[in-house]
């Protein structure tokens, strides 16, 4: 079983309930520092609800920055990155991006506003938005493992597919519209091994838990997992007698009878 970790896309379509969407997203983004498996780093927004979505988040976002502190007071929103060489390398990656860093973007130092905690003694990286990227970028095509968010718009369904099927992994992918049948039709074309519709990070044991194209080999959970984990044997037995053996397998038989395989 091989999982390589990548960045969800998050499709927003224009009937989403805009709050929902917004809270949603925050945290299919910066939940665990945004240091998950399919954490939703992608996010797609549909023309219509654009401009209003992108007003709530960036609020969402400030939010969550005003009340990061000390990991172990249970009031801070988010935590640390895994390591200094960790956040070295979001630095380095944001650096080359030719997006427009809208929020963040930059090694969080100084005290923390909520509870004076000091920062620089951690790894700590805001939550960041990036607008205007293409999809050619870096942040774009490999995942940042950590609270950073690309964002685009599009006009039509089939561009916010082809949105989120570009890029070579395909663990999970997250749809927010109220619409079923969409939701349906959207979720069997984004290719991706998780479908979350109005929802994000959530599974049951029973689900199969695995990706497609360059995301991983196998599932876990479900049976789909016993399958992947074991291997089936076939013992095949011929149970007649010896006698009839002898008239029915003699494949090389002289006889004028014509005999054909199968």
């Amino acid at each position: 079983m091989v999982l390589r970790s990548k960045q969800a896309p998050v499709v927003v379509f224009d009937d989403a309930d805009l709050d929902s969407a917004v809270n949603g997203t925050a945290f299919a983004a910066f939940v665990a520092s945004g240091q998950t498996c399919v954490s939703g780093a992608r996010i797609i927004v549909q023309d219509g609800i654009y401009d209003p979505f992108m007003e709530r988040f960036s609020r969402k976002v400030e939010s969550i920055r005003r009340r990061m502190g000390d990991p172990l007071n249970p009031h801070s929103t988010m935590g640390t990155v895994i390591s200094q060489k960790h956040l070295n390398r979001i630095e380095g990656m944001i650096e080359e991006t030719r997006g427009r860093v809208l929020f963040g973007g930059q090694q969080m130092l100084g005290k923390s506003s909520l509870d004076g905690f000091d920062f620089s003694e951690g790894s700590f990286f805001p939550p960041t938005i990036i607008t205007d990227v293409e999809v050619e970028d870096l942040l774009w095509q490999e995942e940042i493992f950590g609270p950073v968010v690309v964002v685009k718009r599009f006009s039509e369904e089939s561009e916010g597919v082809n949105l989120a099927n570009a890029c070579k992994y395909g663990l999970g992918a997250g749809i927010w519209t109220s619409d079923l049948a969409r939701a349906h039709r959207v979720a069997s074309e984004i290719q991706a091994g998780l479908c979350w519709v109005n929802t994000h990070h959530r599974n049951d044991p029973s689900s199969p838990w695995g990706g497609m194209k360059e995301s991983g080999i196998g599932r876990e959970n479900g049976l789909e997992a016993f399958e992947a984990y074991s291997q089936s044997k076939s013992t095949i037995v011929n149970v007649a007698s010896a006698e009839d053996t002898r008239q029915s397998d003699d494949w090389f038989a002289e006889s004028s009878e014509a005999r054909r395989y199968g």
